[in-house]
C-alpha cells in the first residue's frame, strides 16, 4: 500500500487545516483575519531572524578585527540585517494599508467561555 508516498503526505497536511477550520470560517472576512492573524505571527518571526543576523554580524565584526575574511563577513552580515530591516518595514506598510486600512481586516482577539460561563478576550 503506497499511500504515504512523497506527493500524497504533503497535501493531506496542507489540507487538514482547511477541513478543521470549516466550521469556524462563516465568510471571507473571517478567513481574511485568520490570514491576517497568521501573517502577523510570521512577521515577528522575521523580525527576530533580521535581528538575529544583524547582531550576529555585529560580534563578527568587532571580534574578529584582526581577521579581514571574517572581518568582512561581519560587514556582509550587518548590511543584509539593515536591508531586511528595510524590506520588512515596507512589508508591514503594505500589509497595514491593503488589509488593515483598505479592507477593514484587524487582527480579532481570541475569546474562551470558562466553565462558570464567563468570557474571557486576549
Amino acid at each position: 500500500m503506497k499511500f504515504f508516498n512523497p506527493f500524497v503526505t504533503p497535501l493531506l497536511i496542507a489540507v487538514y487545516p482547511v477541513v478543521g477550520l470549516a466550521q469556524t470560517v462563516n465568510n471571507i472576512f473571517d478567513a481574511g483575519n485568520l490570514i491576517y492573524n497568521i501573517l502577523e505571527k510570521l512577521g515577528y518571526l522575521f523580525w527576530i531572524l533580521a535581528l538575529l543576523v544583524l547582531f550576529w554580524g555585529l560580534v563578527k565584526f568587532i571580534n574578529n578585527a584582526a581577521d579581514t575574511k571574517e572581518h568582512e563577513l561581519g560587514k556582509y552580515l550587518i548590511v543584509w540585517g539593515l536591508i531586511s530591516f528595510l524590506v520588512l518595514v515596507s512589508l508591514w506598510a503594505i500589509v497595514q494599508f491593503l488589509l488593515a486600512d483598505t479592507l477593514g481586516i484587524s487582527a480579532t482577539p481570541v475569546c474562551y467561555i470558562t466553565s462558570d460561563g464567563n468570557q474571557i478576550c486576549s
